[in-house]
């Protein structure tokens, strides 16, 4: 019984390192990957009129081949400015979320 615990043990801790260090690499990466495609896209908006366009002549291009770029692009005062993708109208429900987290509400 003791080995079967010990052994019990030793599964379930290595188990759970892995977890954790798995976890915790793929958050990382995620971080990287959204910040190098916030950057790509902080540099194709241009304003025209105090409103937000983008430098592409193919509004179908994607800054990544074979992906489905989504974005809401917020002004100064937190509303919605320049949203695009399939996911256009779930980000400008959520720009109140935005809002909220760029006032320092969420920490």
């Amino acid at each position: 019984a003791w080995y079967v615990a010990a052994l019990a043990l030793t599964l379930l801790l290595l188990g759970g390192v892995t977890f954790l260090s798995a976890r915790a690499g793929l958050y990382h990466w995620l971080d990287e990957t959204l910040g190098d495609r916030a950057e790509a896209l902080s540099e194709e908006v241009r304003l025209v009129g105090n409103k937000p366009r983008l430098n592409r002549h193919d509004e179908r291009e994607t800054l990544y081949d074979g992906a489905e770029d989504a974005y809401l692009l917020l002004d100064g005062s937190g509303k919605a400015a320049l949203a695009r993708g399939a996911e256009a109208e779930t980000f400008s429900r959520a720009a109140s979320v935005a809002l909220s987290l760029s006032a320092g509400l969420w920490k």
